[in-house]
């Protein structure tokens, strides 16, 4: 794929660059293995355990 430009001021300040981003949604009624999946994710998106289990509830639509 080519690479897309960036958007500098007249002094080189970086107003819009690129960054690779992705985005992950979980179904939190559809995971099987909850506590496989916590452990799984809390390193991948560097958040604690305790704050992906208040996430992945049941009763919520999804986890973003």
């Amino acid at each position: 794929m080519p690479k897309r430009g960036e958007i500098r001021t007249a002094d080189g300040f970086p107003l819009v660059t690129n960054k690779v981003s992705y985005l992950l949604y979980i179904n939190p009624a559809e995971v099987k293995n909850r506590n496989q999946t916590i452990e799984l994710l809390s390193p991948l998106l560097d958040m604690t355990k305790a704050s992906i289990s208040a996430e992945l509830l049941p009763d919520r639509l999804w986890f973003k």
